[in-house]
């Protein structure tokens, strides 16, 4: 089990290694991060509680973004294949 903390904010609950965190700029108190066990999680700085766990990765996941204006989280797994 991973923790995380910074300051006063803790969280605990991805199986391994962070690859990517970041923190929601609208008016919600909001951690993404994005992690080695192929999962993607959406924390409540207020609760340091999970909200919303992203699951059926394949591979790590790792990067995570919050959209700058809207509540919408954007999940990334590398290599990136283009076609």
């Amino acid at each position: 089990m991973i923790t995380l903390k910074v300051a006063n904010f803790s969280i605990q609950g991805h199986r391994d290694g962070l690859w990517d965190i970041s923190i929601s700029k609208l008016g919600h108190p909001l951690v993404g991060t994005a992690s080695a066990d192929k999962t993607a999680r959406i924390w409540g700085i207020d609760s340091g509680k999970c909200l919303t766990v992203y699951t059926g990765h394949t591979g790590s996941v790792n990067s995570i973004a919050f959209h700058p204006t809207q509540d919408l989280v954007r999940v990334f797994r590398f290599p990136l294949i283009l076609i």
